[in-house]
């Protein structure tokens, strides 16, 4: 079954990447998706930083 995330989830997951350290593989391998999946939400979350302030 593939996971379904809220985007708040989505913004935390990526977010470990940036503040922890976190490598892409070892969140692909937690939250069971794939390294494209991952790019593609990162680059939501950035195209969209503008929308916060």
């Amino acid at each position: 079954m593939i996971p379904i995330f809220t985007p708040k989830e989505k913004s935390e997951i990526v977010k470990q990447h940036f503040l922890k350290a976190i490598p892409i593989e070892d969140i692909c391998n937690t939250y069971q998706i794939t390294p494209l999946t991952f790019e593609k939400w990162k680059n939501n979350l950035f195209e969209n930083s503008d929308l916060v302030f």
